[in-house]
C-alpha cells in the first residue's frame, strides 16, 4: 500500500455518482458510496502503523500531501532521521493497515482521512484533528451542522427531559445533535433527536466493533437506521480506556458549532468538554433552567455555574434561546474565518 519512493499520487477526487476516483467499488454504506477508502487515506493509515511515527507527524504529512501532490508518503517516511523508515518497515506497515482495511470493510466501516472530501471541515480545522477516523452509518450525517449535547451519566429526571428538549429544538433549527452514546444526558440527548426525526452523531472513545456501554447497543442500531451515524479515531479491536473517553470530547466538540452542557457537576467528562470547546475558540453553554423550587428538581446546576463563572460559559435558560443564539454563532464564526483569509 504505501507506494514505493518514485511513486506520486493525486488527492482523492469524487466522481459525479459519489464515489472516490482511482479505486474499485465494492460494499456499499448507506449514502452509496463504497467502504474502500481512498489512495492517500490508505497510505495515511500505513504511516500510522510505522513505529517511531505518531500521529503529529502523520497529522502533518496529509497536510504536506495536500499542498504537494508531488510528495509520497514513502518520501516523508524514508527521510534520514531517528524514525527514518525502511523498506521492510513500510512494508509491514502496509500489511497492518491492509488488515484494518479488510476487517473495516467486512464490518460497514468506513475510513476516512484529513485528505478527504468527506472528512467533517469543523474538526478538520482544529489543532489536534485525528488524521483518521472510522464511520459507521451514514458518512453524509457527518457534513450536517451540529450541536454538543453533553452532560452527567447520573443525570435527574430534569436533567433528562432537558436534554431531549434541548434536542428536539436543534432538530427544528436543522442541526444534528452530537453527543457520546453515554449513559444519562448523552443517550438523553441521542434520543431526543430521534423522537425529533433528526440525524444524530455518537462520538466512541474505542473501535467501532463494539459499543459501551453495552446496554447502548440498540441506541447505537437506532442511530444508524435513521440516517446518522458512530465515529471513532480507533481502529476496530481497539478497547475502551479511560483516558480516551476524554480524549474523544475533542472530538465532539471539533465537529460542533457549540457545546451545550447539560446538568454536571465542577469535575468529569462534561468540564473536558468545556475546555476542550474554549480552546477551540466555539461557544459554550450551560444548561441552567429556573425551577420554582429547585430543591426538589434534582437537577445538579453546580458544573453549569462553575463554567459560568470559570469559561465565560452562556447561561441557557430555556431550549427556545437556541433560536437565537446559533445564528449568531455561526455569523461570528464566519465572520472570524473571513479575517484569518
Amino acid at each position: 500500500m504505501l507506494q514505493t519512493v518514485d511513486t506520486k499520487y493525486p488527492m482523492p477526487t469524487s466522481t459525479p455518482d459519489g464515489k472516490t476516483a482511482g479505486l474499485h467499488q465494492d460494499k456499499m454504506d448507506p449514502s452509496g458510496t463504497s467502504f474502500s477508502p481512498s489512495l492517500i487515506t490508505t497510505e495515511l493509515l500505513s504511516a500510522l502503523q510505522l513505529r517511531g511515527i505518531g500521529v503529529g507527524a502523520v497529522r502533518k504529512w496529509a497536510a504536506l500531501l495536500a499542498e504537494m501532490q508531488t510528495l509520497s508518503i514513502a518520501e516523508l517516511a524514508m527521510r534520514p532521521g531517528p524514525n527514518s523508515a525502511s523498506r521492510v518497515d513500510l512494508e509491514t506497515a502496509s500489511e497492518k493497515a491492509l488488515r484494518i482495511v479488510e476487517r473495516c470493510a467486512r464490518e460497514s466501516i468506513s475510513i476516512l482521512s484529513l485528505a478527504d472530501p468527506e472528512y467533517p471541515n469543523r474538526l478538520r480545522n482544529i489543532k489536534d484533528a485525528p488524521p483518521i477516523i472510522y464511520v459507521k452509518g451514514n458518512r453524509r450525517a457527518l457534513q450536517i451542522k451540529g450541536c454538543a449535547v453533553v452532560g452527567t451519566r447520573n443525570a435527574s429526571d430534569a436533567g433528562l427531559q432537558i436534554a431531549q428538549r434541548i434536542a428536539r429544538t436543534l432538530v427544528d433549527i436543522e442541526y444534528s445533535v452530537v453527543s457520546g452514546l453515554a449513559l444519562g444526558i448523552d443517550a438523553a440527548g441521542h434520543r431526543g433527536a430521534l423522537e425529533a426525526k433528526g440525524t444524530t452523531v455518537a462520538i466512541l472513545a474505542h473501535g467501532l466493533d463494539t459499543v459501551a456501554p453495552t446496554s447502548h447497543k440498540k441506541l447505537a442500531a437506532e442511530i444508524i437506521e435513521a440516517g446518522g451515524a458512530l465515529v471513532a479515531e480507533h481502529e476496530p479491536g481497539v478497547p475502551p480506556r479511560p483516558a480516551e473517553f476524554v480524549r474523544r470530547n475533542r472530538i465532539q466538540s471539533g465537529m460542533s458549532v457549540c457545546s451545550i452542557i447539560v446538568e454536571s457537576g465542577e469535575v468529569g467528562g462534561s468540564i473536558h468538554q468545556a475546555r476542550f470547546t474554549r480552546e477551540q475558540g466555539r461557544p459554550v453553554l450551560a444548561a441552567l433552567p429556573h425551577f420554582r423550587d429547585s430543591s426538589k428538581s434534582g437537577f445538579n446546576s453546580e458544573g453549569g455555574e462553575f463554567l459560568v463563572k470559570t469559561m465565560g460559559a452562556i447561561r441557557l435558560q430555556k431550549a427556545e434561546e437556541l433560536r437565537e443564539y446559533l445564528p449568531q454563532f455561526e455569523r461570528e464564526s464566519a465572520r472570524s474565518r473571513s479575517l484569518d483569509l
